[in-house]
């Protein structure tokens, strides 16, 4: 469970902006959009557990990795998913600029909010898995991300955003 701030408007694990903050700066960007034609766009990114197989390939093959959505508490401690989180989460906060909203939306689920010019996803992401990847980590990561239309409701975005496909990354 994701616990926030007293104000409700912070994480209390990642100090990422919670879902009641996203929401209001997201309806405030596209309300900006519509009025100045700036674009914005919204990064989707899940951490998704890694497991290995029970066992030792026989033939000497690659280990089998299984891609889990949901935690496995019996195979990691509690601790251990919060410091997945928390790392994700300073990589997330160091690679954005002042004006980007970066939010933790569920257990594993952030947002990113780009203002403003265009912004290379693909390499803004690429730069995410890099430093992701630079150690040996529990969870992959897969993303997906839209651009705003104008004078769409937060809502109707949002609803957009999770119909996109979600796209694995590794290096």
């Amino acid at each position: 469970m994701t616990a926030f701030s007293h104000d409700g408007m912070r994480d209390s694990l990642t100090n990422l902006a919670a879902p009641p903050l996203f929401y209001e700066e997201l309806r405030r960007e596209i309300a900006k959009k519509s009025r100045s034609g700036e674009g914005l766009q919204v990064l989707r990114i899940q951490l998704n557990e890694i497991q290995v197989s029970q066992g030792v390939p026989k033939d000497n093959s690659p280990i089998n990795f299984e891609k889990n959505s949901d935690f496995n508490s019996a195979t990691m401690p509690d601790f251990e998913h919060d410091r997945e989180i928390l790392k994700f989460a300073q990589i997330l906060s160091s690679s954005t600029r002042g004006d980007d909203v970066c939010a933790r939306m569920g257990q594993k689920e952030f947002l990113v909010l780009f203002s403003g010019g265009a912004l290379d996803i693909k390499i803004f992401i690429t730069r995410i898995v890099t430093q992701w990847s630079k150690r040996k980590r529990n969870h992959i990561l897969v993303s997906s991300s839209l651009l705003a239309c104008s004078k769409e409701s937060p809502l109707d975005f949002l609803n957009r955003l999770d119909l996109e496909r979600l796209t694995e990354h590794s290096l």
